[in-house]
């Protein structure tokens, strides 16, 4: 996921040299960077409360 998100930052770059700050094509990109960053944290805050229920549930059981 990071690979992708250099690679579509390095595009935006690009195009923003190009066709200037305002083409639509530089929006669009933009737009595919932002949704893919808020689905990255929101797949990385999920998997972090994964681990600590995880983790909580491990401290919680009694010793056998």
């Amino acid at each position: 996921m990071h690979k992708n998100l250099q690679n579509l930052e390095r595009l935006c770059q690009k195009l923003q040299f190009r066709y200037g700050q305002d083409d639509e094509l530089v929006m669009q990109v933009k737009h595919e960077i932002d949704s893919n960053v808020t689905r990255y944290s929101k797949n990385r805050h999920s998997e972090n409360q994964g681990r600590y229920r995880e983790r909580k549930e491990e401290f919680s059981m009694p010793p056998h």
